[in-house]
């Protein structure tokens, strides 16, 4: 991220725009903003697209991260879409928005804990100038809790999902799951113990 003051290290700062044109919408100051070194574990960036022809967009992203303990963040988006010029009957606005979650942590060497969850508006993906954002179709999200025991061919996992279909709008949930499993063992056998996954 280029900001001001130029300075060696992660510093605060302004995150300059780029120029872009859209057929529809007119021309764009991209990803105009400001950048913020919070502390040495998080920063937060805050970011805008403003249309000529009165669409305008926000965006956030918040990041955290404690090295081989945990890291994550909540960034999201809204925006505002407008079709047509003043005045015109067939003059559109179109509201969409993307929040998405996430959190990693090893909770001792045997636990971890994952969180990977989005929520959007089912237009979020159309609204956009992104290609790969405008072909994506389905988004799927993911809470798992797994443990482990040392010494043994066990484990186990707690796990939330939930799928969203972005062209129907269908929303699919499990609530939660619980796996275990168990390695295959040889416990008669002589010399080191093995175990093979089933």
């Amino acid at each position: 991220v280029a900001v001001f003051p130029n300075k060696g290290g992660r510093r605060s700062g302004i995150i300059p725009p780029a120029i872009a044109e859209d057929a529809t919408h007119g021309r764009i100051l991209r990803h105009l903003g400001y950048y913020w070194a919070i502390n040495d574990y998080m920063d937060l960036k805050l970011q805008t697209d403003l249309y000529t022809k009165g669409s305008w967009a926000l965006f956030s992203d918040y990041r955290y991260s404690l090295r081989y303990k945990f890291s994550g963040g909540l960034s999201g988006q809204y925006r505002k879409m407008i079709q047509g010029e003043e005045g015109d009957p067939e003059r559109r606005k179109e509201v969409s928005y993307n929040v998405r979650a996430s959190h990693r942590q090893e909770i001792n060497p045997t636990m971890r804990f994952d969180v990977d969850f989005t929520f959007a508006s089912n237009n979020s993906y159309q609204e956009t100038i992104d290609m790969n954002q405008a072909l994506r179709q389905e988004i799927y999200s993911n809470a798992t809790i797994s443990k482990s025991w040392e010494g043994t061919p066990n484990s186990m996992s707690v796990n939330v999902s939930r799928r969203q279909n972005l062209i129907n709008g269908n929303i699919s949930e499990v609530l939660p799951s619980i796996s275990f499993n168990h390695s295959q063992s040889y416990p008669f056998r002589f010399g080191k113990k093995s175990y093979e996954d089933v």
